[in-house]
């Protein structure tokens, strides 16, 4: 059994074994800041435990070549330098525009958005030129003007040769004389037409026939030496015998 004395004596190692850690502790924490402490840019960089700076930019990377970034030790200025990769190209295309039948075109090309180096030179695509096409003359008539030959494009529809316009001729005028009705036939009014196109230009209008205006022939009686006649008819306009006389 453990008595009071015994007690004691382990509490009092606990204690001792605690303050030894402690002070032990101390020791090792004094002892790194003594050696941080002693490294200044005197001193070999070798032997210095380096607290690094933030790394800076000395030399920006283009497109096409690298850059340098650097940093130093803040307690012995020890300098360290890495390169910065090339950031390489940024492709934009140069469209390509068609060719005209006036204007030349271009190819497809890329160029750098950040430099603006040429990647893909565009060619030049030469003028197509036009594509004629007559345009027929229209031969005026006598009321419609008339069109002389010309030309255009039928790619871009661009007149070449203009086509000049025509006058009409106009009328000459021929007269279609009247015809006088008669008792059995129609007539007609006096009209006009266009000796060129033969157009109408006034019409003849008909007039009905007039039919006959009758005259009675008197019967003659028969005598004991000389014949006689019927009564008979006939038209007192045109002296056709409308009723024969036996």
């Amino acid at each position: 059994m453990i008595q009071n004395g015994e007690i004691l004596l382990l509490k009092g190692e606990k204690k001792m074994k605690k303050t030894l850690s402690v002070m032990l502790m101390l020791l090792f924490i004094l002892t790194a800041v003594t050696l941080f402490a002693s490294c200044d840019e005197n001193d070999d960089p070798m032997s210095c435990t380096h607290d690094f700076a933030m790394w800076e930019v000395t030399k920006e990377a283009t497109c096409t070549n690298e850059g340098v970034q650097s940093h130093s030790c803040k307690k012995c200025g020890f300098m360290v330098t890495q390169p910065i990769t090339a950031l390489g190209h940024v492709d934009v295309i140069d469209a390509a525009k068609a060719a005209t039948c006036t204007s030349s075109g271009k190819t497809e090309g890329k160029h750098c958005s950040v430099c603006n180096a040429t990647l893909v030179a565009q060619e030049v695509l030469p003028a197509l030129g036009h594509a004629e096409v007559i345009d027929k003359a229209v031969a005026a008539t006598c009321l419609t003007a008339g069109k002389a030959e010309g030309t255009h494009c039928s790619v871009c529809n661009e007149v070449l040769v203009a086509q000049q316009s025509i006058p009409a001729k106009g009328h000459t005028e021929i007269i279609d004389e009247a015809v006088a009705a008669t008792c059995t036939s129609t007539g007609k009014t006096e009209g006009k037409h266009c000796s060129v196109c033969n157009e109408v230009l006034v019409a003849q209008q008909n007039i009905p026939s007039k039919g006959h205006t009758e005259v009675i022939d008197s019967a003659i009686a028969a005598t004991c030496t000389s014949t006689g006649k019927t009564e008979g008819k006939h038209c007192s306009v045109c002296n056709e015998v409308l009723v024969a006389q036996q």
